[in-house]
This record gives C-alpha cells, sequence and structure tokens, in this order.
C-alpha cells in the first residue's frame, strides 16, 4: 500500500488513503486491484529477490554449517513462497 501511495494514480492513492483513515474492508477488493495495477506486487517481488541475494551472498562467508545452511534456505523460501 504505500508503493501505491507514491507511485499510483490519483484514484489508486485517495482509494487506499481513505481506507487507512477509515479503517474497515469495505473496498478491499478494490484496494487490492489498485495495488495490483500500479505494479507494488511486481516491486516487492523485485526488492525481495534483491535483499535475498544479498543475504545470501553474505552468508556465504560464514563456515560450512547447518545454521547457515538454514539461514540460506530461509531466504530463498522468502522469494519463493506464495501466500
Amino acid at each position: 500500500m504505500i508503493f501505491t501511495l507514491s507511485e499510483g494514480n490519483p484514484e489508486q492513492k485517495i482509494l487506499v488513503r481513505e481506507a487507512i483513515e477509515e479503517g474497515g474492508l469495505d473496498k478491499i477488493d478494490q484496494i487490492v486491484e489498485a495495488v495490483r495495477a500500479c505494479g507494488a506486487l511486481n516491486y516487492t517481488s523485485q526488492k525481495v529477490r534483491e535483499q535475498s541475494e544479498k543475504s545470501i551472498a553474505s552468508l556465504q562467508a560464514l563456515p560450512d554449517r547447518a545454521y547457515r545452511d538454514a539461514m540460506i534456505d530461509l531466504a530463498r523460501f522468502a522469494v519463493a513462497r506464495t501466500f
């Protein structure tokens, strides 16, 4: 929703701002569509991939241990999850 407030068209920005100010779920379908339409999900997915790659690169400097591997798996899971 933050991305939509920043990058959405004027109608999307108003919709999200009003939803935040008023609360409630009566316009949730419209809000979800606004978030999708302005590219917020694609932007967020790209940022998650970038941060995951940075995390994995940093973790590679640690000794090869189960804990390091678990953190790498967690970073990969954060990118791959669909829920």
